[in-house]
């Protein structure tokens, strides 16, 4: 079973909705990267509890956000130092 299945499958199991579902390769560092939005009668402790499991079997760096509370963000230019809005502007 690959990860994507891996994933949507443990969501099923504990009776979550995919409501939106983004994955790619980043060939430069051979890492796979996914996020998925979903909802359903699990609580998310009890998920990330179950998760567990899955993320370890393939070794991942993952995590459970709530949708509902807003995550602040900080970008940078990988190119260059400039981490503000104001400088990126320039």
């Amino acid at each position: 079973m690959g990860i994507v299945s891996a994933v949507s499958s443990t969501l099923f199991e504990h009776r979550c909705n995919i409501t939106e579902s983004a994955q790619f390769g980043d060939p430069e560092t051979n890492r796979f990267f996914m996020r998925v939005c979903f909802d359903g009668a699990s609580s998310a402790a009890r998920f990330s509890e179950a998760f567990g499991a899955v993320g370890q079997r393939f070794g991942m760096q993952w995590a459970v956000h709530d949708q509902a509370r807003k995550t602040r963000v900080i970008l940078r230019d990988r190119s260059s130092s400039r981490t503000s809005p104001e400088s990126s502007m320039e």
